[in-house]
């Protein structure tokens, strides 16, 4: 249950070769953390005018049976077996809208900042107990996991930017400055730089190479998308040394999920980066017991 903070513009995009209708919906309950809730197909084409003609302008949604995505950041989804309720008649639907009365300010604040789609909102790091050994990652194979590690640069690839559709990010081998149809979405879209960089993180039982995209990239490497573009394709720069010299020894907790093969830029990246801390940004570092970090053996 949750309310409904702001509509955005709807998209009609190919499923099974047919138009799909869906729109993204922000939504936010007493965790504070708004995120995207998109309604697709028949539950848009239901439920849109629904909640357009609520006469809260901020309605209550019950949404069951959603499914969660972590295709850019934290999301919910429909899918055929979901039941949405709005604006029902209950009281927990009430306490709720007094309580979105009360934080309507700072829940504003958070909407023009676009918190739905910032991962250090909507997941921020977890206590020990919440690790998942990095050997029992790749056993489990788990949809998402939260792992700990220290970070090895032996999988970092030459270049620190890849050429993407605007819309999904689907890599692309086209250099344009006009739209291009996208392989994957099918819409015709400006093309854009990404940031990206792949890691090895070692924990005590074993290790892995994962992927961090765009602003997590951003923020491991300490450049912009633009300004790494400029350096290697402008000017040529190395940045291997400068790379050892900020990310290698590193310790990072990450929650990560494994990579679509289809999104997948560098093929050794086997997990995708969702958020990561590191963990001298959390504790006072020689405060920090390596046992506990599953590090040491």
């Amino acid at each position: 249950m949750a309310v409904i903070l702001h509509a955005l513009p709807n998209k009609i995009i190919p499923v099974e070769g047919a138009p799909c209708v869906l729109r993204d919906y922000v939504i936010a309950n007493e965790d504070m953390k708004p995120l995207i809730l998109t309604l697709r197909g028949e539950f848009e084409e239901i439920y849109g005018p629904t909640i357009a003609a609520a006469k809260d302008p901020f309605p209550v949604i019950i949404a069951i049976r959603v499914k969660a995505t972590t295709n850019h950041y934290l999301s919910l989804s429909t899918e055929s077996s979901s039941v949405i309720l709005i604006a029902p008649i209950a009281q927990q639907a009430m306490h709720l809208q007094n309580w979105h009365h009360t934080h309507a300010d700072v829940l504003r604040q958070m909407l023009n900042q676009s918190s739905y789609t910032n991962p250090r909102i909507l997941l921020p790091p977890v206590n020990n107990n919440r690790i998942t050994h990095i050997a029992t990652v790749l056993q489990q194979k788990p949809r998402t996991a939260w792992i700990q590690g220290i970070v090895e640069l032996d999988c970092v690839p030459l270049k620190l930017t890849y050429i993407a559709c605007s819309l999904c990010y689907y890599p692309s081998k086209l250099v344009s400055n006009l739209p291009v149809p996208c392989q994957h979405c099918r819409s015709n879209a400006d093309l854009v730089p990404r940031a990206l960089i792949a890691i090895s993180l070692t924990d005590a039982t074993g290790s892995l190479c994962a992927a961090a995209i765009d602003i997590e990239a951003e923020r491991l490497i300490q450049y912009s998308t633009a300004e790494l573009y400029y350096l290697q394709q402008e000017q040529n720069v190395d940045l291997t040394q400068y790379l050892a010299r900020t990310l290698h020894g590193k310790l990072l907790m990450c929650y990560i999920k494994p990579s679509p093969s289809k999104f997948k830029p560098i093929r050794r990246a086997a997990y995708e980066i969702i958020t990561s801390y590191a963990i001298d940004e959390l504790f006072n570092a020689e405060n920090i017991n390596m046992n506990n970090l599953n590090i040491n053996g």
